[in-house]
């Protein structure tokens, strides 16, 4: 009875027919098919690269012995190689210590181009 509404309910299709298939089935044989199968279908899945699996980033934080040093500027990339020279009508660009697109961060009106940086 049990064994008839485990086989009946289970959300595997594949595993439904596996286990109505099988001749002499009993609850226990029922189970153990239907985990060593879902387990294969794992395995095969993760062999394919069909599994999405997910991975965290891992940032390192800036280490700042002491503090009222400047912030670390960020590293520029060089330009590709068939657009040098070439203006930028689609790329705004804004200045990376304060954020203002007026100037870029070398102009000497920025107002954080003295300032010291409070992260740690």
């Amino acid at each position: 009875m049990i064994r008839d509404q485990f086989v009946e309910h289970i959300a595997s299709h594949r595993i439904r027919e596996k286990l109505l298939l099988e001749s002499g089935l009993t609850l226990e044989k029922a189970i153990t098919l239907a985990t060593e199968t879902e387990a294969a279908t794992a395995q095969a899945k993760t062999i394919s690269g069909e599994q999405q699996i997910t991975v965290q980033t891992v940032r390192s934080k800036p280490t700042v012995k002491s503090i009222g040093r400047r912030c670390p500027q960020p590293v520029r990339m060089p330009a590709a190689a068939g657009q040098r020279g070439k203006p930028h009508s689609s790329v705004t660009r804004s200045c990376y210590r304060c954020g203002s697109e007026q100037h870029l961060a070398n102009a000497k009106d920025c107002p954080a181009a003295t300032a010291m940086c409070k992260k740690q």
